[in-house]
């Protein structure tokens, strides 16, 4: 009964656009529960449509709660799309957000809440969804565009990127979500996988 009452309140949220600070803290107070965490990562979908709300969400904790959600849910597949669309969201505000005294970057945020680990699995046990891949890519290529880049890097990611855009030469969407990954992840390749990019992008462009 507790739970309903939980996934009432969660629903009319999703319905209130009208959020106030006391509503974002009790939804990332909740227990990590897949349907509770599914409706929390939902509302924050409906509501997190532009910078300030997503700055709103990301003082509240949001950002390490999606990457919290995205670690312990990795294998609910709803539950994995929503946080990397949402990773992705956070990993595109530039503006500052003040999430604690000494961070005030939503990307920044995103590494440090142990993100980039998920993301990068996400590309593995999803490689059949384009849809899981295609959210997942854009939250790493628009971290590629930071300091962060050097995290993503290490990951693998440069590797596992080249390989989805190979399997799904037809998907244009998902090939320029792998360029811009990729241009912003050559910097921190090897010398030997920088010109394996180059030659993975002068094919594309033939192709």
């Amino acid at each position: 009964e507790q739970r309903q009452q939980l996934l009432a309140r969660l629903r009319a949220l999703e319905q209130d656009q009208t959020v106030s600070e006391d509503d974002i803290l009790y939804l990332f107070s909740l227990p990590h529960l897949e349907d509770v965490v599914d409706h929390v990562l939902q509302f924050c979908l409906s509501y997190g449509h532009d910078a300030y709300r997503l700055g709103r969400l990301g003082e509240a904790g949001a950002v390490h709660a999606v990457c919290k959600a995205l670690s312990k849910h990795l294998h609910t597949s709803t539950v994995a799309l929503k946080a990397c669309e949402l990773l992705g969201r956070f990993a595109q505000v530039t503006s500052k957000v003040k999430i604690t005294e000494e961070l005030d970057d939503l990307r920044k945020a995103v590494l440090k809440g142990g993100g980039v680990t998920p993301l990068v699995e996400v590309l593995k046990v999803y490689k059949d969804s384009e849809p899981h891949l295609e959210a997942s890519m854009t939250a790493l290529a628009a971290l590629s565009e930071t300091e962060v880049k050097t995290s993503v890097a290490s990951k693998g990611a440069v590797e596992l990127i080249m390989g989805i855009a190979s399997q799904y030469p037809a998907n244009v969407k998902l090939l320029g979500i792998s360029m811009w990954a990729l241009g912003g992840l050559a910097p921190r390749a090897t010398p030997e996988m920088q010109d394996t990019i180059l030659e993975f992008a002068f094919r594309a462009l033939e192709a």
